[in-house]
């Protein structure tokens, strides 16, 4: 099955390829995009979804598509493939020369595709196994402070970290609120301010002084609070970059202050982890940070972790899926004594606690991900019927 995204700017152009593909039974859609991606928004895609396929409509000019092609050079893992209704000799050898290899007229033929699909499949087997940075980069996000974001996003590094053949680093962007080194009990005074400074000479040596280990797990936490210093979103690029082609696993734990940096974040994660909790604030909160996402187009990204969950919540699981239009991916039981017990453990969680064990799942979620943005998920019977009452409703006239 080969996972593919693409980019036509006319509704014509997306409507023909769309229905020209959609028997094909090889192929899988993760996004029909509607305009064309800066290099930088582009790359952040790949790195997130993993396509294998990017197919590129350049019956309006064939720039887009050579950008992309200079963008993944030497790429074994994502193929180009060039789409138009007419043949141009001269515009067919630039892009060849690019390193296009791949050319489809629509409607399409069904050998032509067939054998164009073959060939990408081969290619894509005969690439090795791994790559060369991992793309697995999921963000941390809470719907206001005290949620329990940090909590959360600790404990499934934790476990994470358990895992055979796993390597996880956590990282802490809640540069002057941050947890993760009270939590752990981390005696390393270094953070991410320090990695951040230092990226244009990081090795493996100062990366081993800078960064915190729990266990199994490293841990870049904030540094001293430093209400001066801003980081830059370049640089954090870079600490990404390095972090990469170390880890399997890099988790990012967000203030949700929504700082310029910490979109740049999100829009390099896999996945982003809204965690909201049952309380009236916090679910309006997190409609606020949905709005955000979708005026970036992250929102299919987004899944719902709902933290501190009681069956007597003022606000009911299908009040916050309706009020958010997301279903909750995982609901957290409310666990303040276990919490407050792996505080006093320095992190470590009772085994045969419920809390553990809906960790444990989420963990297992994590890393059972393949990148594949799944098929529509059945529609709930939440987004047919507004079931919120209308004391709770966000939005009044």
């Amino acid at each position: 099955m080969l996972r593919y995204a693409l980019f036509a700017a006319s509704v014509d152009a997306r409507e023909s390829v769309g229905l020209g593909l959609e028997g094909y039974p090889g192929l899988f859609l993760l996004k029909a995009f509607d305009h064309f991606l800066s290099p930088e928004a582009l790359l952040d895609y790949v790195r997130a979804h993993s396509p294998q396929v990017l197919l590129f409509d350049i019956s309006g000019g064939k720039g887009p598509l050579i950008e992309a092609a200079e963008l993944l050079h030497g790429s074994e893992h994502t193929h180009l493939v060039a789409v138009d209704r007419e043949l141009d000799a001269e515009v067919l050898l630039e892009l060849m020369n690019s390193g296009v290899r791949e050319f489809l007229r629509f409607p399409f033929n069904p050998e032509k595709l067939t054998n164009a699909m073959r060939r990408i499949s081969m290619a894509v087997a005969n690439a090795p196994a791994e790559r060369e940075a991992t793309d697995l980069l999921f963000s941390f996000l809470p719907a206001k402070p005290g949620v329990g974001c940090s909590t959360t996003a600790i404990h499934t590094a934790l476990e994470l970290s358990q895992r055979p053949h796993s390597r996880v680093l956590l990282t802490d962007f809640d540069l002057n609120c941050g947890l993760s080194r009270f939590l752990l009990k981390l005696n390393n005074p270094l953070g991410i301010r320090d990695a951040v400074a230092k990226m244009q000479e990081m090795d493996d040596g100062l990366w081993s002084e800078i960064k915190s280990s729990m266990e199994d797990l490293d841990v870049l936490p904030p540094g001293l609070i430093d209400a001066s210093h801003e980081l830059e979103s370049t640089r954090i690029r870079s600490l990404f970059e390095f972090a990469r082609r170390r880890y399997r696993i890099v988790l990012a734990d967000l203030s949700g202050m929504m700082e310029s940096f910490s979109l740049d974040i999100l829009q390099q994660s896999r996945r982003i982890l809204l965690v909201v909790e049952p309380d009236l604030a916090a679910v309006h909160m997190a409609r606020e940070k949905m709005r955000f996402l979708e005026s970036h187009e992250l929102q299919d990204r987004v899944a719902l972790v709902i933290n501190r969950w009681r069956k007597d919540a003022p606000l009911t699981i299908a009040d916050i899926e309706s009020v958010l239009g997301s279903p909750a991916e995982f609901t957290l039981s409310e666990s303040a004594d276990q919490v407050y017990k792996s505080v006093m453990r320095g992190g470590a969680l009772d085994p045969a606690s419920t809390y553990y064990r809906e960790i444990a799942d989420l963990a297992s979620w994590l890393a059972s991900e393949s990148g594949v943005k799944r098929g529509p998920k059945l529609k709930r019977k939440v987004e047919y019927f507004s079931l919120i009452p209308s004391r709770y409703s966000l939005n009044r006239a």
